[in-house]
């Protein structure tokens, strides 16, 4: 578990430095963990559609279809391999800093994050569009997801997680909840 005690600015900028980069990880946790998610789901549907389990009525051959969905497993395995390898909810607990500073660092992070991730969309979209509509529907999902980080997520799921962290319970919770709030806000934009 990290711990970060609150710095003065002119003393200890390391600090502050330290704690904003533990905020933009732990969003970024989150990020990856919804792409993770979306990607091995839409991998799974797609191979059961391969293997004649599941009709999806896409119009593209079996081979097709099952090698667009070990791509997106591959994708998604990456998705939370990257996750797995960092600290396991970095930044969680941040003390000292006050709860509005940690809610305004996680707003901050998510809308960097988000364009981030809406930006590397949009600059795959023209490779997507040469391959299946698997892919195409993989770049549309990341777009959601990105779009649903810089407008969403801040709004909602920060200030959810700002809310309950002030029981027990809720500093153990808070992250779930921006992750649950941008799984819906990506699922919603998707539609």
């Amino acid at each position: 578990m990290t711990l970060v005690t609150a710095p003065t600015v002119e003393t200890d900028w390391k600090a502050w430095l330290r704690f904003g980069l533990l905020s933009f990880g732990s969003i970024l946790d989150v990020a990856l963990l919804v792409l993770g998610s979306g990607l091995g789901g839409l991998a799974a549907a797609v191979t059961l559609a391969g293997l004649d389990l599941a009709n999806l009525d896409l119009g593209i051959s079996t081979g097709a279809l099952l090698a667009s969905g070990l791509g997106l497993a591959v994708l998604a395995a990456f998705c939370f391999g990257v996750y797995g390898e960092g600290p396991v909810n970095r930044g969680v607990e941040v003390e000292g800093f006050p709860e509005w500073q940690v809610a305004v660092a996680r707003a901050v992070s998510a809308v960097v994050i988000g364009l981030l991730i809406a930006w590397a969309a949009s600059a795959l979209m023209p490779f997507a569009a040469d391959l299946s509509v698997v892919m195409t529907t993989a770049v549309d999902f990341m777009a959601a997801v990105g779009r649903a980080g810089w407008t969403v997520v801040p709004l909602l799921g920060v200030a959810g997680a700002y809310a309950i962290r002030g029981w027990e319970a809720g500093r153990r919770l808070d992250i779930p909840v921006i992750y649950f709030v941008w799984v819906l806000a990506a699922m919603l934009f998707m539609t």
